[in-house]
């Protein structure tokens, strides 16, 4: 009896700290609905200054607050606040590198208590690459091609490393779990133990079916890093764009270009700069076109109360079991189709890359850690339950009996209410990227054009002589297209 009641305390002694967490859950989503709010109608500039006032407040999603008001920002015009906000998601990151995953012992805590939501955001592997990237693009419009060229090259090495520090990620992980396991395991009931009963989740087939069905995730081979190949989390949006900015430049860019070629032999773009690299060809006036389209698939809740039969040892003395994962949920292009218009004629977009694949397998790798985070968490929910209910068959005070009683019935209500999933992303992010090549309109001026809802919206640049690079981002079909145009000399 002596362990049954130190479970209860200890349990019981936790609970106001999971309730500071569950309001920073629901601040940390009504602030990214906010966000995203304002994104969707252009209003850039609010959205920036919203979400900067969040990011002052230094809490644990800080990271993700920079992230999104560097991509504000740069939507807005603002490149001086669009470089200092996405420099300090890189200081974050870089202090994320320095530290353990799951860092301290509250925390680990509170999330057994609680839910993925007591962790500081880590970001994921896409939204390094693109913190790199949004900078160099600022640094690009302001002319600065020194700082641009070593973002890319940051960018670049973030690709590259992506698989490795996956696997770090993953094993850090791992070893965390283990350890707030085993700090749990010393505090629960003889009677009953929680963590031994994980497998049972694992081995039935109906836990893993509704988990597919509404997740897309196959508990045996999804997020599996030994069975994915290299395309699965190589962005060619990135390699061909690091691969013109080189070109240009005169510096190299032939391994970008052919591998992104070699990624994508399907697109005609990618075709044509690889063969004219590889034979040594210097561009002279040439037009490069890339347009981020839509907004990338967004995480939604999705809840799994159990049944209690599926924890048989478990069940008979619990009210309330359940989990909360994100899913997926792909949003409409903002465009059906773009073309580049001149005097000459018109010249058709080629897709390039689709973010949607590549946050999918980012997805699948946080999900292979996240389910069985959420299976301990649920068992540990249940056990807390279940010390109350043993301490409630041999209890021989009616008075005491039926406080412990409600006290289970508050702990069942608790434990429903603490279920929820990390929804967090970089929501900004695109859905899918564009990409043309043209020869530079004799006059300069060239028309881009977007098939948005059976109708086309038009945006007429006008380029200086030389070579240039037309970056486009188009959120949603009511919104107009934002573009920067960045212009080289010719060699």
């Amino acid at each position: 009896m002596a362990r049954t009641s130190s479970t209860t305390a200890w349990f019981l002694g936790s609970v106001a700290m999971v309730s500071l967490l569950l309001t920073g859950c629901r601040s940390t989503n009504s602030v990214l609905w906010q966000y995203e709010s304002q994104m969707g109608l252009g209003n850039y500039p609010s959205a920036a200054e919203s979400i900067v006032a969040t990011a002052e407040k230094e809490d644990g999603d800080e990271l993700l607050w920079r992230l999104l008001a560097g991509n504000a920002y740069l939507l807005a015009g603002d490149l001086e606040q669009t470089t200092a906000q996405l420099d300090r998601a890189e200081d974050l990151f870089a202090d994320q590198d320095s530290a353990s995953v799951l860092v301290s012992g509250a925390q680990q805590a509170k999330s057994i208590l609680g839910n993925e939501l007591s962790f500081p955001y880590r970001g994921f592997g896409q939204e390094r690459l693109f913190c790199c990237l949004y900078k160099g693009l600022a640094y690009a419009s302001q002319g600065n091609v020194a700082a641009t060229r070593t973002e890319l090259n940051r960018a670049a090495q973030h690709q590259e490393n992506w698989l490795f520090d996956r696997r770090k990620e993953i094993a850090a992980a791992e070893e965390k779990l283990e350890q707030a396991v085993a700090a749990h395991s010393e505090e629960s009931s003889e009677e009953v133990d929680p963590m031994g009963q994980q497998g049972i989740f694992w081995g039935d087939p109906s836990f893993a079916q509704s988990i597919q069905e509404n997740t897309g995730f196959h508990l045996a081979t999804s997020g599996d890093l030994s069975r994915l190949a290299t395309s699965d989390y190589t962005n060619v949006y990135l390699n061909h764009f690091c691969g013109v900015f080189r070109w240009l430049q005169g510096d190299g860019g032939r391994e970008f270009l052919r591998d992104a070629a070699v990624l994508s032999p399907q697109t005609s773009v990618l075709q044509r700069d690889w063969q004219e690299i590889d034979g040594g060809v210097r561009p002279r006036n040439q037009v490069w076109i890339y347009v981020e389209d839509g907004l990338c698939a967004e995480r939604v809740e999705w809840r799994l109360d159990l049944p209690l039969f599926l924890i048989p040892e478990l069940g008979r003395y619990a009210l309330y079991a359940g989990m909360a994962f994100p899913r997926l949920v792909e949003r409409s292009a903002a465009a059906e189709q773009y073309w580049v218009k001149t005097a000459g004629g018109q010249t058709p977009l080629e897709l390039l890359e689709t973010m949607d694949r590549l946050v999918r397998t980012e997805y699948d790798v946080y999900m292979r850690g996240a389910i069985k985070r959420e299976i301990v968490r649920t068992l540990t929910k249940v056990s807390a339950q279940v010390a109350l209910q043993i301490a409630v068959r041999n209890c021989d005070d009616s008075n005491a009996r039926l406080a412990l009683k409600m006290t289970q019935i508050g702990v069942a209500a608790w434990a429903a209410s603490t279920t929820k999933a990390d929804l967090r992303e970089w929501v900004s992010l695109p859905k899918v990227v564009w990409v043309g090549h043209i020869p530079r309109p004799q006059e300069g001026r060239l028309v881009l054009s977007a098939r948005a809802g059976g109708q086309d919206q038009d945006l007429e640049l006008v380029l200086p002589e030389g070579n240039s690079v037309i970056w486009v981002r188009k959120i949603n079909a009511a919104l107009p297209m934002t573009a920067r145009v960045l212009t080289y000399p010719n060699p």
